[in-house]
């Protein structure tokens, strides 16, 4: 940013701009006042954060609707992040207790077993994409109140069928994992947006990465708590603390919706969102390219890490002959890197940017992993195995850290639940349909050739995305999606 006197009214700087900045870009009926000097240091600092008096003529309002700067920051963090521990608690919750639900609901049938995950997965295909639509409309407030209901009550269900037992519990299980997953993908939305708003320009990156640190906390602590509980007491115990947890995070969710009205009163502003715009899915057409090659970058590479971990335990078990307590503890050491290194590396992305080049990194880390999975050699009982899965391990943090920052820089906020949904939307489509693609490929092939050619086919197309958004990002962006998170803020403050 330019230091000296700011001169300029109402119009932005000329420059590079394609017709997509209309949309997504900045107003262009904002003013600013002559004289303020950004070589002052307070007054550089209001220009960022916006903490002019009421009595200022200077206005800046998506910044001051983007960004609080309060005492209380690092508890809204410590709170958001902790929103989605329940919610991924809950969710692997039938595999940690198969065996349970094997004695008292779905019998030695792995098709009703699986159809606890089917109906929790196959409706948030579309669901997150008409979340996303939800939240802008409504607001944060009341949808992070209707979600975590959906989840209460879902969760409720689940439980009381444990302690039904039988075909009418089993359908009451069902009906209840169906209401939990309406609400809890969507409430990863909430929790991105809700970031978005308090830690844009500062440490945003870090905190969506260490929101998915706890949210695989959450499902590795279900793995280790669930059996002890159920094996203890019983399956509906073991249910019931899940419903619980659920509760507390909705608890820890009016907290910092009572941080939000605090800040909002402190700082003049309101909440947008809150169906201030009629939405019109015509909006979606209007979506810059660079936002579209961000969730086929997702999908393709979110498809290359979650089928491949659904076949990893029958794969070490066949191709290196290990037992399933080996195997089961290789895959779950994908999930232990993430959550130990992914808060890291978002740290790392607000500090120095470029987050396209981490992006492409990933994929090259997976694109790595499978081929090393498929020309290793085949041995009984070694590890083999141990170097990919520290790859995948270490793409899962860096992907997750540097991807979901992106959406914000290239989307207006006020459409960031649609964006946020849309692409979650798209990778729950891989994700559901990349299994299936698995299966097909392990019936016809038994030594898992096939399928990590696939693997490497779909890490490879990832990275052709990633290449072209590296360009489009120069080319409609100024490269700004490549740049810190204090220098995105400055240059929008410039724009302003």
């Amino acid at each position: 940013m330019d230091e000296g006197v700011i001169s300029r009214a109402s119009s932005k700087s000329t420059g590079a701009v394609d017709q997509e900045e209309d949309l997504f870009g900045p107003p262009k009926d904002h003013s600013i006042d002559e004289g303020i000097r950004l070589d002052h240091p307070a007054e550089k600092k209001k220009l960022l954060y916006n903490t002019f008096d009421n009595d200022s003529s200077f206005s800046i309002s998506p910044l001051k609707e983007n960004t609080y700067r309060t005492d209380n920051r690092y508890c809204v963090m410590l709170l958001s992040t902790s929103l989605m521990f329940g919610g991924y608690f809950c969710m692997d919750q039938p595999n940690a207790l198969s065996k349970h639900l094997e004695a008292t609901l779905t019998g030695e049938s792995s098709m009703k077993y699986n159809m606890l995950y089917s109906v929790y997965a196959y409706p948030n295909i579309i669901m997150p994409f008409f979340g996303g639509v939800f939240i802008d409309r409504v607001g944060l407030k009341s949808a992070l109140n209707i979600l975590f209901t959906l989840c209460i009550v879902g969760q409720g269900f689940f439980a009381f069928g444990g302690y039904i037992e039988g075909s009418h519990g089993y359908t009451m299980a069902l009906f209840g994992r169906c209401l939990f997953g309406m609400g809890n993908e969507s409430l990863n939305i909430v929790q991105s947006v809700f970031a978005n708003k308090w830690f844009k320009g500062k440490e945003l990156a870090f905190v969506l990465a260490l929101g998915m640190s706890v949210g695989r906390l959450g499902s590795t602590s279900n793995n280790l708590l669930m059996p002890i509980i159920a094996d203890k007491s019983s399956l509906s115990s073991a249910l019931l603390f899940g419903f619980s947890l659920i509760c507390v995070c909705f608890i820890f969710g009016q907290v910092l919706l009572h941080f939000e009205k605090n800040a909002q009163r402190r700082e003049n502003t309101t909440i947008p969102n809150e169906g201030e715009e009629k939405f019109d899915f015509s909006i979606l057409k209007k979506f810059p390219i660079s936002y579209w090659l961000i969730c086929l970058s997702c999908v393709s590479v979110y498809s290359s890490i979650f089928p491949f971990t659904n076949i990893s335990n029958s794969m070490f078990m066949h191709k290196y002959d290990l037992s399933l307590m080996v195997a089961s503890r290789l895959t779950s050491s994908i999930f232990i890197i993430a959550a130990l290194l992914c808060a890291s590396f978002g740290f790392l992305i607000d500090r120095i940017g470029y987050r396209i080049s981490f992006v492409i990194l990933s994929s090259f880390l997976l694109l790595t992993a499978h081929s090393s999975f498929l020309f290793m050699p085949a041995c009984d009982g070694c590890y083999e195995g141990l170097f990919p899965l520290i790859c995948i391990g270490t793409a899962y943090s860096i992907y997750a850290a540097a991807l979901w920052p992106m959406i914000p820089i290239v989307i207006k906020e006020e459409y960031l639940g649609t964006a946020f949904g849309c692409a979650i939307a798209i990778q729950n489509a891989g994700c559901g349909f990349g299994p299936n693609i698995v299966g097909f490929l392990q019936y016809y092939d038994t030594t898992y050739n096939n399928t990590l050619i696939f693997f490497m086919l779909v890490s490879i197309f990832g990275i052709m995305c990633e290449i072209c958004l590296y360009f489009t990002n120069k080319k409609y962006h100024s490269n700004k999606i490549q740049l810190p998170s204090e220098k995105i803020a400055m240059i929008e403050a410039e724009e302003y």
